[in-house]
């Protein structure tokens, strides 16, 4: 899966503004670009997604936006905006992720007591 670095001025830019930077890096009108913003809550295994580059938070500063700085990820996708949650692809691929196994285990050598299971 292609993954792309790009930084933000939390405090300067808007949803609108990485609207646009994102249109012109994916060659996607930006009409056509939805982001998906995808949040992986490690403490209770929990997964939501939400349509982040939504008309309301537009206009929104970045950092006003929506938490991005723990356990989110951004997709970037060519459809219609409009359509229904489960009709996007990456939605599609979000399911397929939630029903895979995560078997986490402790460090005996960094941890005998088996206080962190973070491997």
């Amino acid at each position: 899966m292609p993954t792309q670095l790009i930084v933000v001025h939390k405090k300067q830019e808007t949803v609108a503004d990485l609207d646009k930077r994102l249109s012109e890096m994916f060659d996607i009108p930006i009409d056509k670009l939805v982001v998906f913003l995808r949040h992986e809550n490690a403490y209770n295994n929990t997964v939501r997604t939400e349509v982040y580059n939504i008309d309301w938070r537009k206009k929104m500063k970045f950092e006003d936006a929506a938490r991005v700085d723990h356990g989110c990820i951004l997709y970037v996708e060519e459809a219609d905006p409009k359509q229904k949650l489960d009709d996007f692809n990456w939605h599609k691929e979000f399911v397929k992720d939630q029903e895979k196994l995560k078997i986490l285990f402790h460090d005996p050598i960094n941890d005998p007591e088996a206080l962190v299971f973070s491997l």
